[in-house]
């Protein structure tokens, strides 16, 4: 309908209550992109924020994570068939596309993370979107730099078409193949030699 529907609870439980899940799962988390009713059936999203979290943050930060989240409901991220690095990654890409922070900063926690334990060899698998051991941020950041890099390689229009045609299903490792002359080992290797410049 062109519309956003964002809910704002009163507090972390009742934060809790509306997504339905255990007390503090979800606690990192400064909004999240759900459906209304049942996931299986409901093709309506709306962004649930945290107001623990987003409270704290800074007017570009909550900029950032509002755009991040209406990218989600603008693509029906809900109902997606992609692995959730290029979910995340093409949100995050969106929602930072022009905001005026360097690259580095942006990556901070994934640079810290190549410090202590080596570069980045794979991806992010869906479970390390639901870490609760401190890499959850460098998930969403390599899933991100992943798809910037593939937007400086071929433009933006490739990644958007890349992300629509994996989003109705096409082999990731096909599509990647076609739209960027590329696959995941030689994409993550690319990230990893980007952020391995800013390491020490």
């Amino acid at each position: 309908s062109g519309r956003l529907a964002v809910e704002v609870p009163a507090d972390a439980a009742s934060f809790d209550a509306v997504l339905g899940v255990p007390h503090g799962e979800r606690a990192a988390d400064a909004a999240v992109t759900t459906t209304f009713g049942d996931p299986a059936t409901s093709r309506s999203s709306r962004v649930v924020l945290n107001p623990d979290v987003f409270s704290t943050l800074t007017p570009l930060g909550r900029r950032v994570v509002l755009a991040h989240e209406a990218t989600h409901v603008a693509v029906d991220a809900a109902a997606s068939s992609a692995p959730l690095w290029l979910v995340e990654g093409f949100a995050d890409y969106v929602a930072l596309r022009d905001v005026d922070v360097p690259i580095r900063t942006s990556a901070a926690d994934l640079v810290d993370l190549t410090e202590r334990r080596g570069p980045l060899d794979r991806l992010p698998a869906a479970r390390a979107f639901a870490s609760s051991d401190g890499r959850l941020a460098s998930a969403y950041q390599a899933s991100w730099l992943a798809c910037l890099t593939l937007a400086e390689r071929d433009g933006e229009r490739s990644l958007v078409r890349f992300y629509r045609s994996v989003d109705r299903g096409a082999d990731v490792t096909g599509a990647l193949s076609r739209d960027f002359d590329l696959d995941r080992r030689r994409l993550t290797e690319l990230v990893a030699r980007r952020v391995s410049t800013w390491a020490r």
